[in-house]
């Protein structure tokens, strides 16, 4: 079994501890997760047209990142969030 959570987490922490902002990383990535069974039904209720994996997880972290103040960081760091193991 893989911890992706944990890896996602750290990911989190790692760019923001090079681009600066500071969060509640393990906290911002729960609320992350939490977003994926929603978004995948709002997908098949036809509400958010379809599209990649990979384009919903930045689409759910965009959210997250506006809703926690996090919105200026740099297009490279956003690139660098990544999903772990996915991109």
């Amino acid at each position: 079994m893989v911890d992706r959570r944990t890896n996602i987490a750290g990911e989190f922490e790692r760019v923001g501890a090079l681009s600066g902002p500071r969060a509640d990383w393990s906290g911002l990535t729960t609320q992350w997760r939490c977003l994926y069974p929603p978004t995948l039904l709002r997908v098949v209720a036809g509400e958010v047209p379809r599209r990649s994996l990979d384009e919903l997880h930045r689409m759910m972290r965009g959210r997250v990142r506006a809703e926690h103040g996090l919105t200026k960081l740099h297009r490279t760091d956003r690139a660098e969030l990544a999903v772990p193991g996915t991109a």
